[in-house]
């Protein structure tokens, strides 16, 4: 009889867990079920495929507020890693690390400075096969200026570990 109660405890316990789950609108990954050639399995394997990069640089703060009140952190430079070993991986990893130390650098300069411009990233992943697709989005805008959008698409296959597509595109907003 323990024993059909603490089945019992536990199904109802997971069955709770998913509903909060569920209730968060936490989204599906759309990473899961990709199977990796194994000579390229993550260089750190409690990682996931892609994930936020780990880059910083030193700040007097991690936000401002721009001169026409617009509030700007550091915490909104998101960009990816892509956690593969392979050269075109390093390479794209590279392109990215170098983004983001430009973005921080704008971000620092802006917070020690004018407070005139700002701008912010963010990535989104998809999977088409055995295609990894990173989609970067860099908005800026500031005071007196039209604010750009520019686009950057990485896509690299999981099996041979080599890139498919890169490209950028900027716009302006209308």
């Amino acid at each position: 009889m323990k024993k059909i109660r603490g089945f019992a405890f536990l199904t109802v316990l997971t069955v709770i867990i998913a509903g909060v789950f569920a209730a968060c609108g936490k989204e599906p990954d759309p990473l899961d079920g990709v199977t990796i050639a194994s000579e390229l399995y993550y260089q750190d394997t409690s990682l996931d495929l892609v994930h936020d990069a780990p880059y910083s640089i030193e700040l007097n703060a991690s936000s401002f507020e721009t001169e026409d009140g617009v509030t700007v952190s550091i915490d909104d430079i998101r960009l990816p890693y892509i956690n593969l070993r392979s050269d075109d991986a390093k390479k794209i990893n590279s392109e990215i690390k170098d983004l983001y130390m430009r973005l921080a650098t704008s971000f620092r300069a802006e917070e020690d400075g004018l407070r005139r411009f700002w701008e912010k990233a963010d990535y989104t992943t998809s999977v088409d096969g055995d295609v990894v697709t990173v989609t970067i989005t860099v908005t800026s805008g500031g005071t007196g200026l039209e604010e750009t959008t520019e686009v950057i698409t990485y896509g690299i296959n999981v099996n041979t570990g080599e890139s498919v597509t890169a490209s950028i595109e900027e716009t302006p907003e209308s």
